[in-house]
């Protein structure tokens, strides 16, 4: 989990200190997930957001919690993308990598399971936002996580705070 930290910071960093357009800001946010077997729940999510012209670099985490708070997932991601925007409205799509971690609990034969699960995983991401201010923004995000044991889809309402003009 360190050197996973450290190498975002550092991709994150040397990408600010030498671009010339930079705007840098953090977003969290809350919504609803679901997954394969048709189980819902809520999500939680951050994430920290570079933009170098038209590219996006994102860092993030999403929480998923099951059946009011009884399994959890957590979803930690590094994506790359294309940010379209104006004055007022922005739109992007990102494609990465991420690392999932959590537990589910199944009906057995001699009572209740836990399954662990843990794994890498392709994240997919689409953003649409408001960004009438130049610090404070709002929008949606649409998230697919793609991994062998525990495929996902949910969406977030989102709120942005820093340099997003």
């Amino acid at each position: 989990m360190k050197k996973f930290i450290f190498v975002f910071l550092l991709v994150f960093g040397i990408k600010f200190s030498f671009s010339q357009r930079n705007n840098l800001w953090v977003e969290g946010g809350s919504g609803a997930f679901v997954h394969q077997t048709d189980k819902f729940g809520i999500s939680v999510g951050a994430g920290l957001n570079y933009l170098q012209k038209d590219n996006l670099f994102s860092g993030k985490i999403i929480v998923n919690y099951e059946y009011f708070l009884a399994d959890n997932f957590v979803n930690f991601g590094i994506l790359y993308g294309k940010m379209f925007r104006d004055d007022f409205f922005a739109f992007s799509a990102s494609l990465g990598f991420g690392y999932v971690n959590g537990k589910q609990s199944l009906d057995g034969i001699n009572g209740k399971v836990i399954l662990k699960i843990s794994g890498i995983s392709a994240d997919f991401e689409i953003n649409a936002n408001i960004i009438g201010l130049k610090y404070v923004g709002m929008g949606i995000k649409f998230f697919a996580n793609i991994n062998s044991d525990y495929p996902m889809l949910g969406f977030l309402w989102t709120y942005q705070i820093g340099l997003i003009k």
